[in-house]
């Protein structure tokens, strides 16, 4: 399973999951805990850096907009995974 299918499964049954009349506190609680697991997985779909010097050594997050070199795989900012192809 990709993180993009499991973002897609965890959308879809956020509503699902959470709409338990229990109380107010459970459901907030329910929709936090898969905010925050969607947020963690689309951290890990690489985005294109931005804004790479001329050597292509250094670029921008495209997240935090923090610089980071062409060996970091993930951004030392913010986590954000980081694709430093050319390809478009």
């Amino acid at each position: 399973m990709t993180a993009q299918e499991a973002i897609k499964i965890l959308k879809e049954e956020k509503e699902n999951a959470c709409d338990i009349d229990i109380e107010p506190k459970y459901t907030r609680d329910c929709e936090t805990a898969f905010d925050m697991a969607i947020a963690a997985l689309e951290k890990q779909i690489p985005k294109r850096v931005i804004n790479k010097n001329k050597k292509g050594t250094v670029g921008k997050c495209p997240v935090c907009h923090n610089d980071n070199y062409s060996y970091y795989s993930f951004c030392c900012s913010c986590g954000q995974a980081l694709d430093w192809s050319d390809e478009e």
